[in-house]
C-alpha cells in the first residue's frame, strides 16, 4: 500500500506594528481610517483565498512579528521560486552625467616662498 507523501511551500510575511505587511518586497500598507483589525483581516483573507494557510507567527522586536503561511503542492508541481532582490543599475560615467573636476589650489608657504601647488579633486557620482 503506497501512502501519499504531503508537499508544501511556504510563504513568510514580515508585519509591523504600524500597519505594514511586507511579503518579498510587496507590501501591503493600513488605509487611512482603516481599524488595524480590519487590516489584519483584508491581509489574511487576501491571502487565504490563494490557499495560504497561517501556521506560526515568529515575534521580533519593537512589536513586529514573521508570520509564516503553508499551503499544500499538488502532485507535480513546485513550490513557487523567491523573488530575487530588484536591484537598481547605475549608469556607467560615461553614458549618464559628465564626471567633473574641480581644482583647489593649496597655497604652501615654505621659507623661499615657492609658488602655490595646484591639486585635483575628483567628485563621487
Amino acid at each position: 500500500m503506497s501512502q501519499a507523501t504531503n508537499r508544501y511551500e511556504y510563504k513568510v510575511a514580515f508585519v509591523d506594528f504600524r500597519g505594514r505587511v511586507s511579503i518579498e518586497g510587496e507590501e501591503v500598507l493600513i488605509q487611512d481610517g482603516e481599524r488595524m483589525t480590519a487590516f489584519g483581516r483584508r491581509y489574511l483573507n487576501g491571502l487565504g483565498v490563494q490557499g495560504w494557510e497561517l501556521v506560526d507567527i515568529q515575534p521580533q522586536p519593537m512589536g513586529a512579528a514573521f508570520h509564516i503561511f503553508k499551503r499544500a503542492l499538488a502532485e507535480g508541481q513546485d513550490p513557487e521560486p523567491a523573488k530575487p532582490i530588484e536591484k537598481e543599475e547605475k549608469e556607467p560615467a560615461s553614458e549618464g552625467k559628465k564626471r567633473q573636476d574641480i581644482k583647489i589650489k593649496i597655497v604652501r608657504k615654505g621659507s623661499d616662498g615657492n609658488d602655490p601647488k595646484e591639486f585635483v579633486v575628483e567628485l563621487p557620482e
